[in-house]
């Protein structure tokens, strides 16, 4: 029963990503509809728990419930610094991860 409830918040915190970006992406020459859709996508990606950390954004990241925006940009900026997540434990070496947060997480993730 809880599982649509945050379904619905995830959906909902991805469409006002949505809205916060439609005037880059159509100055960029993407659609409303494709952005829209690859939005869409994403959400899909977290519903069934396979977000992949390697090449999710940072706002896809911060929609997972326990990361947030700050924490999204610590897991960006690690990946790109030391290259891909091999697995769950390498997200302990991102600052403010610890093993709580990365069992609360890890449903939702994949490498």
């Amino acid at each position: 029963m809880n599982a649509p409830l945050k379904i619905s918040s995830l959906a909902l915190t991805l469409i006002a990503s949505f809205l916060l970006c439609t005037t880059p992406a159509l100055a960029t020459g993407t659609s409303t509809t494709s952005a829209l859709a690859g939005l869409a996508k994403q959400a899909s990606s977290l519903s069934e728990g396979s977000l992949d950390i390697n090449s999710a954004t940072q706002e896809l990241l911060a929609a997972v419930p326990g990361i947030g925006s700050q924490l999204s940009e610590a897991i960006i900026k690690y990946r790109e610094a030391h290259g891909a997540f091999k697995g769950i434990q390498d997200l302990l070496n991102v600052d403010g991860i610890n093993a709580e947060l990365i069992e609360k997480i890890s449903p939702f993730l994949k490498f």
